[in-house]
């Protein structure tokens, strides 16, 4: 009797005017229209039997997206998707609305952390994964239909509209479709209701760089204004403020990098003018094309760092997070000092976590969280936390990067003194490497980024470890005109060990390389399972050999497209001027035996009657010697060799 008293006060409690609707009901989910959405990527079939095998159907799960084999799976099943919405305090009190589910990646995440989700979704197919992924949630429902079915009462705390708005308005230039979808959702939010919109940017940095654009997969295209149409169209921040503000809403924006669709890096203006040098070095480039590979131009993260330095890389980041309310005293969402949220999440679920940038009066600071509880055995691998401290300074990387081989050398020296420092006290500092560090304004070098904890790694294996992933970012971030003599990323790597007065020898980077492919293999998610095995182990080494090979000029910062075409319409303008020439001269070889061939018929009728005239065998002789074939015209000269042993063998006759 008691539980049926608390199951009605929680049915209360997530009543909505959709779940009082009388509608039918169909693999779970309940239809609001008779005819649904068309629109599908293909993956829907797969997905649904992939989702109702599954038992961890979870959004941290490893075991969903460990079977994902192309894009379109692995979009619907990483737990990257639901980055964009972690860093909000979404209240487990919210009922919420979610336009536009997909096949369930948000929706599961929603359901996990709120009180009812309304799950609406115009695609039958889709919806059907998106109630196979949540019907262990109770408090979920999933509606086929469109926000235009849903009553306009202003019942919901938040309304979740991720990767739906820029398919509104099909692509056209008017935006009455847009202004109409919007101002529906602003009726269904309570007064303090709150929009959490996901959209990417028209010009963000990767689009102005040249990336394909990601619905239509044209390069520039949405940076041009869509001029050759489409299903679909973003906006500018710009844009979509001034969209947001006509139907009533006050925006506030945040940053994703390296996009909404699997977020790892999540900014809020603040930031920018906080701390300008974290807002460049946390978003990881270049960010992956997801369907169509770009052509090489720009590099994406220093075209970032200049926007940023100039103070306007907001108004490009790759796509924006918007929360958006009816007033500014709302719902707060957003922790007031919290500066930036970003994902360890390629890990394993033990070791996938949450790093948050947080500032005070005084000073910067990071912390950490696991994403999920860690339960590893002693045997794997163990990551624990270090207190980062205040983050004032410089990446060290980017101090590198801007030095010569003197400074270089001055650096990692600095470097080293610090390691040998921490050995001594018994800190465990497998993280503790250059591309994790900040140097203080005071020169102390401060970890920013990386995990300490026990760690099998020797202070020599430390740095071996420092000195080849320095030596492989640094390849990435110079034109191969910097590392003078070298050739291929294993020659920086070995440039940047010399510097550092580190004896190298391809034992010690071999030795190297295996280590970190143990590290990499043991922590990182493979596709091939949730635990760490051989395969993955031996992919991981195969990977790193492979990026120590490749040459300096297929870097990110080696010729260009436009360099390259130049480059092959110079050869192959060589090589048509070397075809002319070699034609011209089988031409002119051509004509001399053919002038040989009359000469040699006069000579066969003078035989025919009288005999060759002596004046003509000298000739003959005479024109022979001058056409003796040069090296270089060998082969074009053999043309004329069945009518020279004519020509000899009528002179011996005589």
């Amino acid at each position: 009797m008691l539980n049926d008293v608390v199951t009605s006060a929680e049915d209360q409690l997530r009543a909505t005017p959709l779940r009082g609707r009388e509608v039918p009901v169909q693999d779970g989910c309940r239809m609001l229209r008779d005819r649904s959405s068309s629109y599908a990527d293909g993956a829907e079939s797969r997905l649904y039997e992939i989702i109702q095998s599954a038992t961890d159907l979870s959004s941290t799960s490893d075991e969903l997206p460990d079977r994902a084999t192309n894009w379109p799976e692995l979009y619907h099943l990483s737990r990257d998707r639901a980055n964009c919405l972690r860093p909000f305090s979404l209240s487990p009190a919210f009922r919420v609305l979610e336009v536009g589910a997909g096949c369930g990646a948000i929706t599961r995440y929603l359901g996990e952390n709120c009180l009812a989700v309304d799950s609406l979704e115009p695609a039958t197919a889709r919806a059907r994964v998106a109630r196979s992924r949540t019907r262990d949630l109770d408090n979920v429902e999933v509606f086929v239909g469109q926000v235009e079915d849903v009553p306009a009462e202003p019942i919901y705390d938040a309304v979740a509209v991720i990767g739906v708005l820029e398919y509104v308005g099909g692509g056209v230039r008017n935006l009455s479709r847009e202004t109409s979808f919007l101002t529906h959702i602003r009726k269904l939010l309570k007064p303090e209701g709150l929009l959490i919109l996901a959209i990417e940017n028209r010009i963000g940095v990767k689009y102005m760089v040249g990336a394909p654009e990601d619905h239509t997969g044209k390069a520039y295209d949405s940076v041009e204004g869509y001029p050759r149409g489409g299903h679909a169209r973003t906006f500018t921040r710009t844009e979509l403020s001034h969209l947001l503000t006509t139907v009533g809403f006050s925006p506030t924006f945040y940053s994703a990098f390296p996009d909404y669709k699997l977020t790892r890096v999540l900014m809020p203006d603040q930031l920018f003018t906080v701390a300008p040098w974290l807002a460049s070095a946390i978003p990881v480039f270049p960010s992956p094309d997801w369907v169509v590979k770009r052509p090489r131009g720009a590099n994406e993260s220093r075209v970032w760092r200049s926007l940023c330095a100039d103070g306007i890389g907001p108004n490009f980041a790759n796509s924006f997070v918007v929360t958006a309310t009816r007033d500014r005293a709302a719902h707060t969402v957003w922790p007031a000092d919290q500066l930036a949220v970003y994902y360890n999440t390629d890990r394993r679920s033990p070791y996938a976590t949450e790093r948050v940038i947080t500032a005070n009066p005084r000073s910067v600071g990071i912390g950490a969280r696991d994403l999920t509880e860690p339960s590893l055995p002693e045997s794997q691998v163990q990551l624990g936390r270090e207190d980062d401290g205040a983050l004032e300074g410089q990446a060290l990387l980017d101090v590198l990067e801007a030095s010569d081989d003197q400074g270089i050398t001055h650096e990692l020296s600095a470097w080293l003194g610090a390691v040998a420092r921490r050995s001594s006290e018994g800190f465990a500092q497998s993280d503790f490497v250059p591309m994790n560090l900040i140097r203080t304004p005071g020169g102390a070098l401060v970890q920013y980024d990386g995990e300490g904890g026990p760690s099998k790694m020797t202070q020599d294996e430390l740095i071996a470890r420092g000195l080849l992933l320095t030596g492989i970012e640094l390849a990435k971030r110079h034109t191969p005109q910097r590392w003078k003599g070298a050739t291929t990323v294993r020659d920086v790597v070995q440039h940047i060990a010399q510097l550092a007065a580190v004896t190298l020898d391809d034992a010690w980077l071999g030795a190297a390389v295996g280590r970190e492919a143990e590290l990499q293999g043991a922590i990182l998610r493979s596709s091939g399972g949730a635990v760490a095995t051989q395969a993955n182990i031996a992919r991981r080494r195969r990977l790193l050999e492979q990026t120590l090979d490749s040459s300096l000029e297929t870097g990110e910062l080696g010729p260009r497209e436009h360099e390259l075409r130049r480059r092959a319409e110079k050869e192959l303008e060589k090589a048509r001027t070397d075809r002319a020439t070699r034609d011209n001269e089988v031409q002119t070889l051509q004509n001399r035996i053919n002038e040989l061939s009359e000469r040699l018929d006069q000579a066969e009728r003078l035989d025919r009657d009288d005999g060759p005239d002596q004046d003509v065998r000298l000739d003959l002789n005479d024109e022979l010697a001058q056409e003796e074939p040069s090296d270089r015209q060998t082969q074009l000269a053999q043309l004329a060799a069945p009518k020279r042993s004519w020509i000899r063998r009528l002179m011996r006759q005589r």
